[in-house]
């Protein structure tokens, strides 16, 4: 995974500055993320050039002192300060792929056309920690236009096994049949 410097270096200084609580700060990060990005309007505040710097850091000193640990909210304020909040969810991303690296924790993408239950959740988490050999972190996310099946993604590689894939191939397969002239008999 290749990444840019400044996130990188952003969140490198994150994960010395939390040594130990790296676990929680995640959780306050997607909380953070959260309320910054999920609103439109307090996205476009945070990220608007033309705001006051000074008005984002008291800003976020109202919102987040209360409820975020007071070296985050420090780390938002210099975000703020040097205008550089649009490198959040960069930073984050980095600060969850070291501690994961670290960890030996591999992040896994499984994709199905319906929702899990948690019991087959937990047979194909235990299935994936078996293939890897490490602990996994899963997302599992739902799209029904895959019809069927599952897909996953893991350190840059994929697994389609998915209806939606098998009716490409298929098609694909029947198209350069078709192409190259092969002809069956009854």
């Amino acid at each position: 995974m290749i990444f840019e410097y400044l996130p990188e270096s952003y969140a490198k200084a994150l994960l010395e500055l939390t040594y130990g609580q790296e676990e929680e700060i995640i959780e306050y990060l997607d909380q953070i993320q959260k309320v910054l990005y999920n609103d439109h309007e307090i996205k476009n505040f945070f990220l608007n050039p033309a705001i006051n710097r000074n008005l984002k850091i008291e800003t976020i000193k109202k919102v987040f002192s209360n409820y975020v640990p007071e070296i985050l909210v420090n780390f938002l304020n210099v975000l703020a300060k040097k205008e550089r909040l649009d490198l959040f969810p960069a930073i984050q991303e980095i600060y969850k792929y070291y501690y994961d690296q670290k960890n030996n924790i591999l992040f896994v993408k499984v994709i199905t056309a319906i929702e899990l239950d948690s019991n087959f959740k937990k047979y194909i988490q235990e299935v994936l920690e078996q293939y890897f050999k490490k602990k996994t972190d899963i997302g599992f996310i739902v799209k029904p236009e895959i019809i069927g099946g599952i897909i996953i993604q893991a350190e840059g590689r994929e697994i389609d096994n998915s209806i939606l894939n098998k009716i490409k191939l298929l098609y694909k397969n029947l198209n350069l049949t078709v192409q190259i002239g092969v002809g069956y008999e009854d």
